[in-house]
């Protein structure tokens, strides 16, 4: 259930931001064919059932990510995994002050949103906040990227999808920067030529700087009890693992390698963090098998496999000394064990054995056809 709502809310916000990006590459155009499209692109989310979709996503989604860094054994993690989660965390800090800027700022000074006025103020009134907006573009488009492509490489009709979607991925945001910057070009010039006719606005009145400073707290009191939150689960986390007080385990793989560490944390992560090359194609999520290991021996014994656990392994055909690295995660002891998969498996070790087989004979092999000629 939780894999699920992680998946189908992902969905829902990678949409929407497509769809800003789409729209702002309209720019390419002109201004004018920005505004005229916002309708369109805007339609989906303007509407009562699409704001509380999309709200709801959002709030869900970010939960979920709090949930994961508190479940998360170690702080050591692939580039990918460390890419996918500092990204994440940027997400709110760098976001904040455009949402409430359409939103909260909107009401407070009476103002209707549009594409002018918001790229007059980005490229004329505070053009760091511009910069801002690029480096919001980059970091939200580059996690939801890595989280959709790593759901979608699973799928059987990944190798066909890939063809449109990498292009798209790289095509969609360069797009909308590029029509972000001549549109911005086309407010530069339109304000020059207001200042090259004399035409000055009244400064703001008491009131005006009165709730601009109130807009300002509130902004960084969203952002300081953001900050707070990933603090507060940072800390949790801290406790949740003195709380366990594992002991040693000991990895003793067929190929020689050892491998001693607290226990505490997956046989994917202790693998990774010794820089063992393993099997990875889901990054730890259980749901590949890509990871599984032979238990050949243990001298305590091991947690039972969990509900997801089981149903990946069930869908593999394992015997039940087969096991996900990335899911067991022993206390303490002494472990034997073997990679049934060599590291640099590819996608078609993600089929279940029973898609793979050519031969009845197959069914006596753990491995899918592919892997075991690698």
């Amino acid at each position: 259930m939780t894999r699920t709502l992680r998946i189908v809310t992902g969905i829902m916000l990678f949409v929407f931001v497509a769809t800003h990006l789409l729209n702002m590459a309209f720019g390419l155009i002109s201004l004018e064919a920005v505004e005229s499209a916002r309708f369109y692109f805007s339609l989906p989310w303007t509407n009562p059932v699409g704001f509380l979709l999309l709200a709801g996503s959002m709030l869900v989604h970010g939960a979920l990510g709090m949930v994961a860094i508190y479940w998360r054994n170690t702080l050591q993690m692939s580039r990918y995994d460390l890419l996918q989660t500092i990204s994440a965390l940027l997400i709110v800090p760098l976001l904040a002050s455009h949402v409430l800027g359409v939103t909260l700022a909107a009401n407070m000074f009476s103002m209707v949103p549009s594409y002018e006025s918001v790229l007059t103020f980005f490229w004329v009134q505070a053009p760091h906040e511009g910069l801002r907006q690029a480096l919001v573009v980059a970091v939200t488009w580059i996690h939801g990227c890595a989280g959709l492509f790593t759901w979608m490489r699973l799928k059987p009709w990944w190798n066909r999808a890939a063809i449109v979607a990498y292009p798209l991925a790289v095509l969609i945001p360069v797009s909308a920067l590029l029509g972000f910057v001549e549109a911005g070009n086309e407010v530069i010039a339109m304000s020059a030529a207001g200042a090259a006719a004399n035409v000055q606005s009244a400064p703001p009145s008491a009131e005006v700087m009165a709730k601009f400073q109130l807009y300002n707290t509130i902004l960084w009191s969203v952002i300081g009890g953001y900050l707070a939150l990933v603090a507060i689960t940072l800390l949790a986390r801290m406790v949740r693992l003195r709380s366990s007080r594992p002991g040693i385990v000991t990895l003793s793989y067929l190929t020689g390698d050892t491998i001693r560490t607290e226990g505490g944390i997956s046989l994917l992560e202790a693998a990774e963090a010794n820089d063992l090359p393993h099997a990875n194609i889901c990054k730890g999520r259980g749901r590949c098998a890509t990871c599984r290991v032979r238990i050949l021996s243990s001298s305590e014994e091991l947690p039972a496999p969990s509900e997801l656990e089981a149903k990946t392994l069930e869908r593999f055909e394992c015997p039940e000394n087969v096991r996900l690295a990335c899911q067991l995660v022993p206390l303490s002891g002494t472990i034997e064990l073997e990679r049934v998969l060599p590291p640099d498996v590819g996608l078609d070790a993600v089929r279940p054995p029973s898609s793979t087989r050519t031969n009845p004979s197959d069914s006596d092999s753990d491995l899918p056809a592919e892997a075991a000629a690698t």
